[in-house]
């Protein structure tokens, strides 16, 4: 277990002086520029907030430990040995513990800065390969495209089967059926009277893992009314670079994808995941779900063919990073003959993080171990879902159990329910 020194700062709030923090030593000037670790409190209220703390129960693993390893490590009392970049490596970013903090501590910029400064990862990762090819869109065509050659000769399932460690996990969690094709950039005029022109990014690999969302998205958005545009496809945020703390690399890439988009046009975000970096390139920035839920026209009712029993998943960066953890569920209430199963997690993260999937393959792996005894009982028709990496994580475990119910974006099932208006 790691040991973290000087017990009398990180115990601070433990005094019984009246005040928590009168024995806390003065902030200074730090090595890595992580002053605002000593806005942190002690207080505890992250902890049952945090997915790692609550998977482990252990310091170390909850934001509150990594404040105090940031805090000495800037104070130079520590290095970045083993223990300690293991504890900073293990946090998903979910950011849940900045929505309960009587402090405002910016747990999320901390986090980022750290990771830019901490050593290279050893041993194999897909990571870097994968972000190599986010940044790099003929690249990223081409992976595209062997994927699709290699699911159209039937060898991509087998081979995810036979391959083990980080490798055979990343091709196991791949859609199947793999899409036919990605996204294609173009735009779409209403039959009908007009109102405002709306473009929709086409995120790296949502763009080419989940063509439906965005062929359902057009479809939704015509039908109200709304000119839409995909200026280039595929386009990246950001955000997969930042996560891995590359944030250089990140900030290339959110100006190389602001330069091919039109800032005042107002910018409509597909995963939820991506709305934290999207949020720089345009005026007006929304998550599509958030979205549709304001713009729906008065007046219009949505219906499914038959009863179905829908279970929400609210990803943890629709909750703490955009701030509507309910824009799902309230969307869904809008069609008749939807049943609602809203369900949480046990550590309260599927583990699927952004580059946290591919970083931590074993403790992405843990998470996902917890996702279908969480599911509704008897099971839902299906899962809805606004983050990508989510949506994954849960389509890999319904295969793996041999289990069939399909895992969508919210705005498939309203696509459906207008599908079948006249």
């Amino acid at each position: 277990m790691l040991h973290l020194p000087d017990p009398r700062i990180y115990y601070c709030i433990q005094t019984v002086t009246g005040n928590p923090m009168t024995d806390c030593p003065p902030s200074a000037p730090g090595r890595y520029g992580l002053e605002r670790t000593d806005q942190c409190v002690k207080c505890a209220l992250c902890l049952p907030r945090c997915p790692t703390y609550r998977l482990t129960a252990l310091e170390t693993e909850s934001p509150r430990g990594r404040i105090r390893l940031m805090e000495a490590l800037d104070r130079g009392e520590v290095g970045f040995d083993p223990a300690v970049v293991e504890a900073l490596e293990h946090c998903l970013g979910c950011l849940s513990c900045e929505a309960v903090c009587p402090a405002s501590v910016p747990y999320g910029a901390l986090i980022d800065r750290v990771r830019t400064v901490m050593p290279a990862k050893r041993g194999f990762s897909l990571e870097p390969w994968v972000i190599g090819f986010s940044e790099h869109p003929r690249r990223l065509r081409f992976f595209d495209r062997l994927l699709r050659i290699l699911a159209r000769t039937g060898l991509l399932t087998p081979l995810g089967r036979v391959l083990t460690g980080p490798s055979g996990r990343a091709l196991r969690l791949l859609p199947n059926p793999y899409p036919r094709q990605p996204v294609q950039a173009g735009r779409w005029i209403p039959s009908g009277p007009s109102t405002g022109r709306v473009a929709l990014l086409a995120g790296c690999f949502s763009s080419l893992w989940s063509p439906a969302t965005y062929d359902s998205a057009v479809r939704v958005l015509t039908r109200w009314g709304h000119p839409v545009e995909i200026p280039e496809s595929p386009l990246c945020c950001g955000a997969l670079a930042r996560h891995s703390g590359a944030e250089t690399r990140a900030a290339r890439q959110r100006e190389k994808t602001r330069s091919r988009l039109d800032p005042s046009t107002p910018l409509l975000v597909t995963d939820s995941g991506c709305w934290r970096e999207a949020r720089e390139l345009a005026d007006d920035v929304y998550e599509l779900t958030s979205f549709l839920l304001r713009a729906w026209p008065q007046g219009v009712h949505a219906a499914l063919g038959k009863s179905q029993r829908i279970a929400v998943h609210v990803p943890c960066s629709q909750s703490a990073q955009v701030h509507q953890p309910r824009a799902a569920e309230q969307l869904m209430e809008h069609i008749d003959q939807v049943v609602l199963l809203p369900f949480e997690l046990p550590e309260g993260c599927c583990g699927g993080a952004g580059s946290y999937l591919l970083a931590m393959p074993e403790w992405s792996s843990r998470f996902a171990s917890s996702l279908l005894p969480a599911l509704p009982q008897p099971l839902p028709d299906r899962i809805v879902t606004t983050n990508l990496g989510c949506r994954m994580q849960f389509e890999a475990e319904l295969r793996r159990a041999g289990l069939v119910i399909p895992v969508q974006h919210p705005v498939e099932v309203l696509d459906e329910a207008f599908g079948r208006l006249p």
